[in-house]
C-alpha cells in the first residue's frame, strides 16, 4: 500500500505545481492586460516627478506577478531638469509585492532593489547639498492626538 500512497502524493504534488504555474501565468497575463507598460510608465513618471520635483527618465518596463515591477535604466535629474545633470541613476530598479494581500485590495511591498546605482552628491558654496530640497518640511497637516503629541495626518 505504501507505493500507492506515495504515487498519489507525487501526483498531488505535480498537480499543485501545474496549478501554481497556471495561476502565475494567468496573473501575469491579467496584470499586462489591465496595466500595460505604457500605463505603468505614465503613472511612474507622473508620481515620481511630483514627489521628487525633478525630471525622471525610464527605460524598458516589465510587470509580472512573480518578478514584480522591473524598470531598466532609471534616471532622476538634478534640480530642476536634466540640463543641470543627473542626480541618481540605476541600471535596474525592482519592486516586488506580496500576492496574498492583493486579495484584500492591499499592496504590500516585499522587496525593493537597485542594481548599478550611481548617486551624484554635491555641495554648493553655501553648504547646501543637491538633495536638500527633498528633505524640506512636509506639507502634510499636523494634528494633535489625545495624548497631546502631534502626529501627521495620513491619507
Amino acid at each position: 500500500m505504501a507505493p500507492t500512497k506515495s504515487r498519489f502524493l507525487l501526483k498531488l504534488a505535480a498537480g499543485l505545481f501545474v496549478a501554481g504555474v497556471a495561476v502565475a501565468a494567468a496573473a501575469t497575463w491579467a496584470l499586462k492586460t489591465y496595466l500595460p507598460p505604457e500605463k505603468v510608465r505614465e503613472l511612474v513618471l507622473r508620481e515620481a516627478g511630483k514627489a521628487l520635483k525633478r525630471e525622471v527618465r525610464l527605460g524598458k518596463i516589465n510587470l509580472g506577478a512573480i518578478q514584480g515591477l522591473t524598470i531598466e535604466k532609471l534616471e532622476v535629474s538634478e534640480l530642476p531638469n536634466f540640463k543641470a545633470g543627473t542626480f541618481v541613476s540605476a541600471e535596474r530598479f525592482r519592486v516586488r509585492i506580496k500576492l496574498l494581500p492583493l486579495l484584500s485590495r492591499q499592496i504590500e511591498v516585499s522587496r525593493v532593489s537597485l542594481e548599478g546605482l550611481k548617486v551624484s552628491v554635491t555641495r554648493d558654496a553655501k553648504g547646501i547639498f543637491n538633495f536638500s530640497d527633498m528633505l524640506a518640511a512636509s506639507t502634510v497637516p499636523v494634528q494633535a492626538t489625545p495624548g497631546g503629541a502631534a502626529a501627521a495626518a495620513l491619507p
